[in-house]
């Protein structure tokens, strides 16, 4: 089995949740625009269960991003 025909029988299988991932973050990325790297990045840190620590410079919407992506999977959104 060539590693494409792999590929493509894997995203066969779990085609909902792809779909699923994308949609949350085509949602997100309407609020945070030019961010998909740290969207992506934010969705595999919840996902992998770990606590996400989000540096940047003030005023680049990091707030924004947490916020719109804990209303998205319904989460609760606390600041430290």
């Amino acid at each position: 089995m060539k590693t494409d025909d792999y590929l493509e029988a894997s995203h066969a299988v779990y085609k909902e949740e792809v779909a699923s991932l994308q949609a949350l973050i085509r949602g997100v990325g309407r609020s945070i625009v030019g961010k998909d790297v740290v969207v992506e990045k934010l969705i595999a840190g919840a996902l992998a269960g770990g606590h996400i620590l989000m540096e940047d410079y003030p005023g680049l919407g990091k707030t924004l991003l947490v916020k719109t992506f804990a209303r998205s999977v319904a989460a609760d959104f606390k600041r430290v």
